[in-house]
């Protein structure tokens, strides 16, 4: 492989034009990658920036971040290079004599068909990479430093022209050494979706009946307390609450963010609540329906998540009757403002006015219970997943005539079964593993208390008074 580093101000680098923060490729076999290399020089220090065919001096030097990830794009395709099973009729291909074929069909081709992974190669599994967040400015990169290359005459303008039947043998053959390089047990290996595994909440628990009545208390503002509350009750992420909370009867126009979502209308329009209109999505329960003479104990509204996934979130009539209270009394009438919740200057409050208030209040609350409470916005989410996990399971065994106290792993993983689906909805989650570590970490949690009792009264008595 080859590697990308960073120069040492004791060490000679050829060509290094006295830039110590721009990194420098070096091949498979300690080869310095002299083109690649000037190229990184004068596109990580702002010198050249690549437009087209053109080339133009940028406004400003790039970010660390962009200059280690321009780095790293060559890099890759560096590694391409001397990876001789990637392009077998080819051969070991020296960075000066490439042609733009090589890039444009092999490389592109062997990342688009998922050959071109680390995961691919420890795994077997085809991953095709993202076009436009990996593939693309891969792509871009390697053919500006070309193109920039032969303008500065270190390589050859007048490169070989391929015809196309040798390339669609060199592309074959590519793939065809590809899936050799994997064992025929990994190749075999039923292909699973991609998932980004994500680490558990941590050593948290969800937050307990005292601490969630401590932060509530502690909050002062009553639009900030209604957020606190609709978070833990609806499991909603901060996002999601801060931009579905809107009024019907008012005007209101979409964001461009939010347009380039889901086909909301351009400019303004009149909100009402419907769940069946997908211009209404986001738009909380009417006053006619929470001030019904009998309205239902929990009245929904759709809310618009991550991946433009739409759901249905639940929320107890009686409390939005309280929200609208809030507003129509409270706030002196809704006004033209669409959006539920406002400040003190009756403008729509923000996701970083709600992590402020929630960060002063657990600070509060842990002076007044003597005891640091592990709270942010986002352990709402998962204090209302571990709650509404436990008192159905809970009712599923009062049902079933046993103790919910005294439940077994068992036990506590089948009446969880079914509860699983419903909450993995109301969270928005895609996979149904993110949901299935609620029901693990609360059976480990249960589980683990009680074993730690026993072991703890076994210490005791073999212990007796020495202890």
């Amino acid at each position: 492989m080859a590697n990308l580093l960073y120069p040492h101000k004791s060490g000679e680098i050829f060509d290094l034009q006295g830039d110590w923060s721009v990194p420098y490729i070096v091949g498979d076999d300690g080869e310095y990658i002299r083109g690649f290399n000037l190229y990184l020089q004068e596109r990580c220090t702002g010198r050249v920036l690549p437009s087209g065919e053109t080339f133009t001096v940028a406004a400003e030097r790039p970010s660390s971040n962009t200059i280690h990830a321009i780095g790293h794009r060559l890099l890759n395709f560096t590694s391409w290079l001397y990876c001789t099973s990637a392009h077998p009729t080819e051969g070991l291909l020296n960075w000066a004599d490439v042609q733009e074929w090589h890039v444009d069909e092999l490389y592109r081709e062997a990342m688009v068909l998922g050959f071109w992974t680390e995961e691919y190669f420890w795994t077997g599994q085809k991953q095709p990479l993202n076009y436009n967040s990996t593939i693309g400015p891969r792509i871009k990169e390697v053919l500006s430093c070309y193109r920039w290359m032969a303008a500065e005459g270190l390589i050859d303008q007048k490169r070989p022209y391929t015809p196309f039947g040798p390339r669609q043998r060199a592309a074959a053959s590519a793939r065809a050494s590809l899936k050799a390089v994997i064992s025929s047990a990994l190749q075999n290996h039923p292909l699973e979706k991609k998932f980004s595994r994500r680490s558990d909440p941590g050593d948290w628990s969800p937050l307990s009946s005292k601490e969630l009545k401590a932060l509530l208390k502690c909050l002062k503002l009553k639009p900030i307390k209604f957020a606190f509350i609709l978070y833990f009750m609806t499991g909603m992420r901060l996002s999601e609450l801060i931009d579905n909370m809107l009024l019907p009867g008012t005007m209101y126009e979409r964001s461009t963010a939010e347009q380039r979502k889901a086909r909301f209308p351009e400019g303004p329009y009149l909100l009402k609540y419907d769940n069946s209109d997908y211009r209404m999505v986001g738009v909380i329960p009417s006053t006619e329906l929470v001030f019904a003479k009998d309205p239902p104990r929990l009245l929904s509204y759709r809310v618009l998540g991550k991946n433009k996934k739409i759901r249905k979130v639940w929320v107890l009539s009686s409390f939005w009757k309280k929200l609208w209270k809030y507003r129509l009394i409270a706030e002196g009438g809704a006004g033209s403002q669409s959006k539920l919740l406002l400040n003190t200057e009756g403008q729509a409050i923000t996701q970083r006015v709600v992590e402020y208030h929630i960060a002063m209040a657990r600070k509060a609350a842990e002076a007044l219970l003597g005891h640091p409470i592990p709270v942010t916005p986002h352990v709402l989410r998962h204090t209302f997943a571990c709650y509404f996990l436990e008192a159905n399971i809970a009712s599923a065994a009062t049902k079933a005539g046993l103790d919910p106290h005294n439940l077994t792993r068992k036990q506590i993983e089948d009446f969880g079964a079914d509860v699983i689906p419903v909450l993995q909805e109301l969270l928005g989650h895609v996979y149904i593993e993110h949901t299935v570590r609620y029901l693990r970490q609360l059976a480990n949690g249960k589980l683990g208390l009680q074993y730690l009792k026993v072991f703890a009264a076994a210490i005791e008595e073999a212990l007796d008074d020495d202890v």
